[in-house]
């Protein structure tokens, strides 16, 4: 194990923990899973960041050593002989490996189908003794970008990790998303039996469902959307409403089951879970509402999320631009396409040099509530390819204006600096033909809104729309001319205003 970590290098922690490069990223996924859980759960937080390693994800769940199907029945006798008194287990069913343990269906009483978790033996102790080994890459890692330290993730992981092994507290977690959700009838989440469950052994209901990556690839394009929007309002609801964040949203943690209604949404495996305090609640919802009604400084809210403030006073002037960028999927009117996002390289270009500055700043705990935004995204592309969440933030917005403006009281204000709307106007002689107002990230759209006549007659005089692009990200999307120039016939004006 020690040899492998050695040679990790630890890298974007804001945006997830990005473990490996690209030569280590084969070794990472095979060579290290025979040693069950650590490996195989940074896989599966790494795999589901960065869609590129999709697949070692599933490589990762698949090299697990499962465990035999009669140590699974002794561990049950030996750690809940109650329980094995009231179970019998088909030797048929197909056993289900995780990243911690392993999941069988048993009978209970003879007549309830009950899905069986046991916990790998010694994972709790291996896997916290193998996080010491981060705190050694973290230090290479701080080396290239000052001010970064690993303490902090090295402390939540391991908070998180031992949690994760506590199934008590996920059996908790679960009920408490089964009761706020049991009113959504395209949502399941399924039934944990407290008093059957203890640390080693977690006893839930047996929900047969399809996994989503099998559903997926075969239902029509209507269930595709159906499947966006449920995965859009349990991830809404439950961070804005429950309070409550799902944070592992890996592929074996999504099903679907077929209803004369229409599909239902099936949920599991809440190991993994944070608890926002009604602040971070307030502020996260402040950072989205912001974009749109800019009233305070995003600095202050990212502080009260637990950002390092010292550390993000450097890029200051262009925090709005571009959280603007980050929640922009958020307040689309209509469906958004999330392939024309283009979330990297325009976050990149508005922070340039400084790109490291947000993502040292993070807080540790904030992993979480990250990890479930691109579980977000990851299953909204992988659907119907956009996300449509305007009608739930514009309820949002009107349930939360007092609580809004109670919590926003003492925040620092600010001045509108950034453009609210892109101009296109085109003149004829002295008539103007063409009068277009738009949203001010329609500059990112520019190639698909010029008309291709009226588009070469301005790259023919010289104007590189890219390179336009790119100049409005860097200057953090402020009021600016874009392109201006006149012939005998038109003259032609596209600005930021």
């Amino acid at each position: 194990m020690s040899s492998i970590l050695r040679n990790i290098k630890l890298g974007t922690f804001a945006s997830g923990l990005a473990l490996g490069n690209d030569s280590l990223k084969k070794e990472i996924a095979s060579g290290l899973l025979g040693m069950r859980g650590l490996p195989a759960k940074l896989v599966q937080i790494k795999s589901i960041l960065n869609t590129d390693d999709y697949n070692y994800w599933k490589e990762a769940i698949g090299e697990i050593i499962p465990i035999s199907r009669s140590e699974f029945e002794e561990s049950i006798k030996l750690f809940s002989p109650d329980l094995f008194q009231r179970l019998t287990f088909d030797q048929s069913e197909k056993v289900y490996p995780a990243s911690i343990g392993q999941v069988q269906k048993g009978l209970l009483d003879g007549n309830k189908e009950v899905a069986i978790k046991l916990r790998h033996a010694n994972i709790k102790e291996q896997t916290l003794n193998d996080l010491g080994m981060i705190g050694f890459a973290g230090k290479l890692f701080s080396m290239l970008h000052d001010g970064f330290s690993l303490d902090d993730y090295q402390q939540m992981m391991t908070e998180r990790l031992s949690m994760e092994m506590d199934f008590v507290k996920e059996a908790e977690y679960q009920n408490q998303f089964q009761e706020f959700f049991s009113k959504y009838p395209s949502i399941k989440i399924p039934v944990a039996f407290s008093n059957l469950t203890n640390e080693r052994i977690l006893c839930q209901e047996w929900v047969e469902a399809l996994p989503a990556e099998s559903f997926l690839l075969k239902c029509s394009e209507q269930e595709k959307l159906e499947f966006s929007d449920l995965i859009s309002r349990f991830y809404f609801d439950s961070i804005f409403e429950l309070g409550l964040v799902h944070s592992d949203p890996n592929p074996g943690n999504f099903g679907v089951l077929r209803k004369s209604s229409g599909i239902q949404l099936v949920v599991f495996d809440f190991g993994s879970v944070y608890q926002l305090s009604e602040k971070e609640k307030l502020a996260l919802w402040g950072l989205i509402h912001n974009q749109t009604q800019p009233q305070w400084n995003d600095l202050s809210l990212l502080g009260i999320l637990g950002f390092q403030m010292d550390t993000l006073k450097k890029i200051e002037t262009k925090i709005h631009a571009y959280m603007s960028v980050i929640v922009e999927p958020f307040l689309a009117q209509t469906r958004y396409k999330l392939s024309t996002w283009n979330r990297k390289e325009r976050c990149a270009d508005i922070l340039g040099s400084d790109k490291f500055q947000f993502m040292i700043s993070a807080p540790a705990h904030f992993f979480s509530v990250m990890r479930a935004f691109q579980g977000l995204f990851y299953w909204c592309n992988q659907s119907s390819g956009d996300i449509w969440l305007y009608h739930k933030v514009s309820k949002k917005r009107i349930e939360m204006t007092r609580a809004l403006q109670d919590f926003s009281a003492t925040l620092p204000k600010i001045e509108q600096t950034m453009a609210v709307s892109l101009r296109i106007d085109v003149w004829r002689g002295n008539e103007k033909t063409v009068s277009l107002t738009l949203p001010r990230n329609a500059v990112e759209q520019l190639n698909q809104l010029i008309d291709p006549e009226l588009k070469s007659k301005i790259i023919e005089q010289g104007f590189d729309i890219p390179a336009i692009q790119k100049q409005t990200r860097t200057g953090a999307y402020k009021p600016q001319e874009l392109i201006s120039w006149k012939d005998n016939e038109k003259e032609i004006r596209i600005y930021l205003e």
